[in-house]
């Protein structure tokens, strides 16, 4: 994934160890997975242990409005793919 993030919120999901990615599915339920992510200079690289075969990853390719939860904020994943 990557997306436009301001200098601040690239900075914190650099350093930040409790990140996670909230993914709507077609049942209306969203759970908030705990994820790794890789900040590259204004990118932002999120990627499935479990390849194409990962729930959230799934759910991300059929419903793309997912969001990053991190320090009690709710950040659109902006420009998923």
């Amino acid at each position: 994934m990557t997306g436009a993030f301001d200098a601040a919120t690239l900075a914190m999901l650099a350093e930040s160890d409790d990140i996670a990615i909230v993914v709507p599915r077609a049942t209306g339920r969203a759970p908030a997975v705990p994820i790794w992510v890789v900040v590259d200079g204004a990118a932002v690289y999120v990627r499935s242990v479990r390849g194409e075969q990962g729930r959230w990853y799934r759910a991300l390719r059929a419903h793309p409005d997912a969001a990053f939860r991190l320090a009690g904020r709710r950040l659109p994943a902006c420009g998923t793919r």
